[in-house]
């Protein structure tokens, strides 16, 4: 991982992080974990993460598994995966493989994070089944759609041309035959992530989107939008296409964010 921070600082800056008149002082600000700061116009996250991996003391540099669960990195990762699925420069085998290595890498990083989360489940005894928790203050959706309403809201999205459309988001969960929302663990017909103009136009014309086609969901920085828009996350899909929506705030955001991560743990589990 320190090779990886030495490398990114290359990269960044064209020139190496530890530097001086002779290798004894290198070794100092090595083993210090010296070196010049990042261009301001690197964004704080990259320069976290690079301060993290050159970090003089090793229990303090991030693990692979954590560095890829990071924001920025899952970004990256999404987009590296709609390139390859997309630019021409990419066929046949080549595409392929490629992109069998980062559904790959993103399953093993996916089952990792639920594997721990069950783990300090247990070992805090707060263990509650995830369907039944994103259940709570669920309401009907609407007679002609039908299904509940797990979380809603007006969001912006960004469009193909960089343009921040109002929109209406909501979670839709259908449940199985026979299952109850008073139900301990009940099952799922269905749950989608649905979009719409608006709620009042949903019935009549919206895209539902099954969360067995989803991935992740993760904040994008500023920095990262394209018009330094704040509050933003990205939902990417599994084939690596991303929507990037904007709230009115953090605590907005995050919300979105944790609710659809329930919901993706449930589909993970049960699929």
């Amino acid at each position: 991982m320190f090779s990886l921070g030495v490398l990114l600082y290359e990269l960044l800056t064209l020139k190496r992080p530890f530097d001086g008149a002779n290798m004894h002082e290198v070794m100092h600000k090595t083993l210090a974990g010296r070196f010049d700061p990042l261009p301001s116009n690197i964004s704080p996250e990259m320069r976290d993460i690079v301060a993290a991996l050159l970090s003089g003391d090793p229990v303090r540099r991030p693990s692979s598994s954590r560095l890829l669960n990071m924001p920025i990195c899952k970004l990256f990762l999404s987009g590296l995966l709609e390139i390859v699925q997309t630019q021409p420069a990419f066929q046949g085998g080549l595409r392929e493989s490629i992109s069998n290595q980062i559904q790959e890498t993103k399953r093993m990083l996916a089952t990792e994070k639920r594997q721990i989360q069950r783990a300090l489940e247990e070992s805090s005894g707060t263990s509650v089944a995830a369907s039944t928790m994103i259940l709570e203050g669920a309401t009907p959706l609407s007679e002609t759609i039908g299904g509940l309403t797990i979380h809603e809201g007006t969001v912006k999205k960004q469009s193909s041309d960089m343009v921040w459309k109002k929109r209406y988001l909501c979670i839709r969960a259908e449940l199985a035959d026979g299952n109850t929302v008073l139900d301990i663990n009940p099952k799922f017909k269905s749950l989608d992530m649905v979009l719409a103009i608006s709620k009042e136009t949903m019935e009549q014309q919206c895209i539902s989107t099954p969360f067995t086609e989803l991935e992740d969901a993760f904040p994008v920085p500023a920095k990262y939008t394209g018009c330094n828009a704040n509050f933003v996350f990205a939902v990417a899909f599994k084939t690596g296409k991303r929507l990037s929506f904007q709230t009115k705030s953090e605590v907005e955001r995050d919300l979105w964010m944790e609710k659809i991560q329930e919901v993706l743990g449930i589909d993970d589990g049960e699929g």
